[in-house]
């Protein structure tokens, strides 16, 4: 590992950059993670609920998932989504009253039956037309929550203003212009501050979050939402552009099997602060951004500049295995019964 991300680690070494939130999917890789080094976990947030047009949930937290986060007695705050970000479902929920009451039923129920600590809102793909529609269900979501011990926080795509000129054709009127910032970080309990993908397969390539744009989007969000309820979302993946055929994704694993399979070594971009490699194979020019630790430790350097909640990591398992070394720090934090004072049941 660079000297830049062992220095980082031992500026880590007092205690993790505020609360640790991981995202999680039904895969082994994250499940291996989970119990390797829950410790280093503070809350676990599956993606795993589906938001019908008739405002019934469908989906459960994989079995797999759930004996682990016991073991390593995390809270669970599951995610509940619109299917394929499929702006359908949400959009007959909210122009529902009746609907949206079944939702926040059927989620208050669950979480109280289930034992989850709450629920997080990622419905993405929504017409900014929805905005103030929206705003209302979460506010009403995050009243009933909280009546019943939970909470809820809400992920939102990254915005740098409310130009809808300022953003690719289309972006703000399709997928940016719902969230209403300062009104979500009043209603939940906190925002998970998505500042991923600033490239993608439609963009071309560059990094998935280059320092200067995660700056940019955490400026803007932090004039209208008070530090300590913003989680900054960080990527954990890879993205690929090649020259021919589809693009690629997956985690730093997969990554460096393909700079290998390449044959090529990364570099650091000095400015977008990620790793970097570009190969050539069968015609065919592959360029991959994608995250290291040190990457992600530059990112969490913002998190206790910026006295933020915490971080929203995408995906456990994906994770470069040397980013443990600075969320463990001094390796305190092995102790799992006793890390951030957590208790079993």
């Amino acid at each position: 590992m660079v000297l830049a991300t062992w220095a980082f680690a031992a500026a880590l070494a007092a205690g993790p950059p505020g609360e640790r939130l991981f995202y999680a999917v039904d895969d082994a890789a994250g499940v291996t993670s989970l119990l390797a080094h829950g410790a280093a976990v503070d809350v676990l947030a599956p993606q795993v609920l589906t938001l019908e047009e008739d405002g019934s949930v469908a989906g459960t937290v994989p079995p797999a998932l759930a004996a682990a986060a016991r073991q390593r007695c995390l809270p669970l705050v599951p995610l509940v989504v619109n299917g394929g970000f499929r702006s359908d479902p949400i959009l007959a929920v909210l122009g529902s009253p009746e609907r949206q009451a079944r939702a926040i039923a059927d989620l208050t129920a669950r979480a109280t039956a289930e034992g989850w600590a709450g629920v997080q809102f990622d419905f993405e793909r929504i017409p900014a037309a929805a905005r103030h529609r929206y705003t209302g269900f979460v506010r009403a979501a995050a009243a009933a929550f909280r009546s019943a011990g939970l909470s809820l926080s809400v992920a939102v795509v990254a915005q740098r203003g409310e130009e809808p000129e300022a953003y690719p054709p289309g972006f703000w009127e399709e997928w940016a212009g719902v969230y209403d910032y300062a009104a979500l970080g009043q209603a939940a309990d906190f925002l998970s501050l998505m500042t991923y993908d600033q490239h993608t397969r439609l963009t071309g390539p560059g990094p998935v979050a280059g320092l200067p744009w995660v700056e940019e989007v955490l400026a803007f969000a932090l004039a209208r939402v008070p530090p300590e309820r913003l989680s900054l979302g960080i990527p954990l993946y890879y993205r690929a552009w090649r020259s021919k055929g589809g693009p690629g994704y997956g985690g730093f694993r997969e990554a460096q099997a393909l700079r290998d399979l390449l044959g090529v070594s990364a570099r650091w971009d000095p400015v977008q602060r990620s790793p970097l490699f570009v190969g050539a194979a069968d015609a065919t020019v592959t360029t991959v951004w994608y995250e290291d630790a040190r990457s992600v430790g530059e990112r969490l350097a913002l998190v206790r500049r910026h006295a933020l909640r915490g971080f929203s990591a995408w995906v456990l398992g994906q994770e470069d295995p040397a980013l443990w070394t600075l969320l463990y720090g001094d390796g305190a934090a092995r102790t799992a019964s006793s890390a951030r004072g957590r208790r079993c049941d």
